[in-house]
């Protein structure tokens, strides 16, 4: 069996664990396309004394226990790590259920005033289109005062597309045609032009809190299934591309209960 490689001094269980959970991050962080390719040649480097190709500092057939003791305490590592990513986790949902009590007042208090209003979700091409033309709709007709200034856009940054045509039927289906929208992407710059940002998912409110829009003074994002009924309350609104008329008709009947469960908090901001 060759030796070492020169700048390898030693190969042990420890080593190649840190090894993988450091490209695991790193190809995380680049994004899914580039994951696994990343994790198969990490995988194929600490397989190489497995195929002899390189000697293990505490893997030997003849005297296991070496490696059964390093085994233990990668276990007993990972289930440490395990535990204080589930109180990270705890945290961050008990500051998420804040947060949107938060925003819901926040937005309720922008009807004293003049209104920018966004509907963001990925692409601009299913959700926030429908959700833009049917909110402006349902407030411009009934609630003369304040006055909303609606647009919508997609953190995808391809503008120009247009919906998909399951979309079309659907919204067309439900009296709310979007088959004249194309798709618009907003900059980090663009969105502090508005006073309320609607979002759908967590992707989206990931992408406002990476650009620094999250927190932002003068900035009310809400969540809108934080307006649904109270036993769905907080869910996500997933993005229906790819799926048939039937989910997409699905999809923008939870929207317009959404947003009518919106509107009334907000006239009743008014009226008050």
């Amino acid at each position: 069996m060759p030796s070492y490689r020169p700048g390898i001094y030693c190969r042990n269980g420890r080593h190649d664990s840190l090894l993988l959970q450091k490209a695991f991050g790193q190809a995380r962080r680049k994004g899914t396309r580039q994951l696994f390719g990343t994790l198969a040649r990490t995988f194929l480097e600490i397989l190489r004394p497995a195929w002899r190709k390189e000697v293990h500092g505490s893997h030997a057939w003849q005297d296991p226990n070496p490696q059964w003791t390093e085994y233990a305490r990668i276990l007993a590592q990972l289930v440490s790590d395990a535990s204080a990513r589930i109180a990270t986790l705890r945290r961050w949902q008990a500051r998420q259920r804040a947060r949107r009590v938060h925003h819901r007042i926040r937005l309720d208090e922008q009807a004293d005033r003049s209104t920018r209003l966004l509907s963001l979700c990925f692409g601009n091409i299913c959700r926030s289109p429908y959700a833009a033309y049917r909110l402006e709709r349902i407030l411009c007709s009934n609630a003369p005062s304040p006055c909303w200034h609606i647009e919508s856009s997609g953190i995808l940054p391809k503008p120009g597309r247009q919906p998909p045509h399951e979309a079309q039927i659907a919204a067309q289906t439900l009296g709310t045609p979007i088959d004249a929208h194309s798709s618009r992407h907003s900059a980090p710059c663009d969105l502090t032009q508005h006073h309320v940002i609607l979002i759908f998912d967590r992707q989206n409110l990931h992408h406002l809190r990476d650009t620094g829009i999250l927190g932002h003074p003068g900035i009310a994002v809400a969540m809108l299934g934080d307006y649904l009924p109270p036993s769905r309350q907080g869910c996500e609104i997933s993005d229906p591309y790819g799926g048939d008329i039937n989910e997409f008709i699905q999809t923008y009947r939870v929207i317009d209960e959404g947003l009518t469960a919106l509107t009334q908090a907000t006239q009743r901001q008014h009226t008050s």
